[in-house]
Order: C-alpha cells, then sequence, then structure tokens
C-alpha cells in the first residue's frame, strides 16, 4: 500500500533507493516545517488609545504612557490627527511557541475644544460681535491659539461674515517657523 501510495503521488514507485528517498526526504522536511508553523503563533497585538488636548495635538507633545508594565515615550508631533500614531514592534502580547510578540498599537484621540474646530491645517472659531459693532466696525479681541489678538471688523459686517487671520492655524511641522493654516472666524 505505501508503495501504491507513493506511485500515484509521485508517478514512481521507488522503494527507497535513488530519486525515490529524495523526494521522501524533501516531503519529511516540508511536513517537520508545516508542523512547527503549527505550533507557533504570534502574540496579539495590544491597542492604547492616547488622549491628547486640542493644544497639544496642534503644537505636539511627549507623553508617557504605561502598556503591558512599562513604561513607554509616545512623541506626539506638531499638527497629529485622530488616528494610529505608533506602532511599537514586539511590545504586544508575548507569542505561542517562540514565535514573536505582537506589537503595541497607539491611537491618538484629539479632545474636543470648547471654541475651536480643526478642518485640516485651518481652525475654526465662532464671535458673537454686536449691532453696534457690525454697523459701525470695531477692533476686538480674538482667541486664538497663540492667545489673544487683535481683530478689525469692518464697518457694515453681515452675521454669518468669516475672517481669515492668516498664519493662526495648525502647524504643518514642528519648530515655530513652521508653516500653519489659518484661523477662519465666523462672526454672529
Amino acid at each position: 500500500p505505501e508503495t501504491r501510495a507513493r506511485y500515484d503521488r509521485w508517478g514512481h514507485g521507488d522503494d527507497g533507493g535513488g530519486l525515490g528517498a529524495v523526494v521522501d526526504a524533501a516531503q519529511d522536511m516540508f511536513n517537520e516545517i508545516l508542523r512547527r508553523r503549527r505550533h507557533k503563533q504570534k502574540g496579539a497585538d495590544r491597542r492604547y488609545t492616547l488622549e491628547v488636548t486640542f493644544e497639544e495635538a496642534a503644537f505636539g507633545a511627549e507623553k508617557t504612557i504605561r502598556a503591558g508594565g512599562r513604561e513607554h515615550v509616545i512623541v506626539v508631533p506638531a499638527g497629529a490627527k485622530e488616528g494610529v500614531l505608533k506602532t511599537l514592534r514586539g511590545e504586544g502580547e508575548p507569542g505561542k511557541g517562540g514565535a514573536a510578540a505582537g506589537d503595541l498599537v497607539v491611537y491618538v484621540r484629539v479632545a474636543e475644544h470648547g471654541a475651536f474646530r480643526r478642518d485640516g491645517q485651518d481652525v475654526h472659531s465662532d464671535h458673537t460681535i454686536t449691532f453696534p459693532q457690525a454697523a459701525l466696525g470695531s477692533v476686538i479681541d480674538l482667541q486664538t491659539l497663540d492667545g489673544v489678538v487683535k481683530m478689525r471688523i469692518p464697518p457694515g459686517t453681515q452675521p454669518g461674515r468669516m475672517f481669515r487671520v492668516r498664519g493662526r492655524g495648525i502647524p504643518q511641522g514642528p519648530g515655530k517657523n513652521a508653516p500653519r493654516g489659518d484661523h477662519l472666524v465666523h462672526v454672529q
């Protein structure tokens, strides 16, 4: 029966000498590799959600997290958005049968801001002005990511008009000289 099975599989009934022995040895090696693979299993990935403020996402921050009994320093780059921030290889659950450990996947979640909304690199905010300010024009104090700035409201401004304060939005990279988006103010 073994010779018949060998003939059906390989097209010859060689009984252990010559080419049949080579084929059998190759088959044994292949089966051993598959057997070992079945018992090894990469560890599961761990997921960590890192909460950052609107300002930390805009200007960047360095945060220390504790995951899997270890501390990791995570750098949140300037202009960070929600989503996967970093994958730390081999910092997840341990593998089975000597396989590699899983990964630690750090997701960033940006907390909502009370006054600002993000749209790409631009920041939007609403500002309420009085009827005399709208009709006669005025200079108002406007809160931006960088603090308070003066903004001129021209006479005859209608509700719903949008003003652009250039260069006061989200930085496009690290450093004080990095290009930035704009701050868009919607007057009510």
